[in-house]
């Protein structure tokens, strides 16, 4: 059973980490590049346009992310077919921790 709450939340909704972490580092070159002076175009000062800027980045990180799983997938199945090949049985590659 369970208790209710008040929380609006939603159990299923993803959560803003990432984005926020790289609105963040963002931010941080920014500052890094001011203090070294660099000129920078005026628009890079709205937060808006960061925001914007890094939820483009993390949708790339995901997507790359996605990819570099499927390769990664694929190279586990292959090595597992070569694996059973050898040994003229079935056998299941040990997943290595990333």
């Amino acid at each position: 059973m369970s208790i209710p709450s008040n929380d609006p939340t939603v159990p299923s909704s993803p959560t803003p980490v990432p984005a926020k972490f790289i609105v963040q580092g963002l931010k941080l070159l920014l500052l890094v590049a001011g203090a070294f002076g660099i000129a920078l175009p005026s628009y890079l000062s709205d937060d808006g346009t960061i925001q914007t800027i890094a939820g483009s980045l993390s949708l790339f990180i995901g997507a790359g992310w996605q990819l570099y799983g499927i390769f990664q997938h694929g190279q586990e199945v292959h090595a597992a077919a070569v694996a059973s090949a050898r040994m003229g049985t079935p056998v299941q590659v040990v997943r290595r921790a990333a």
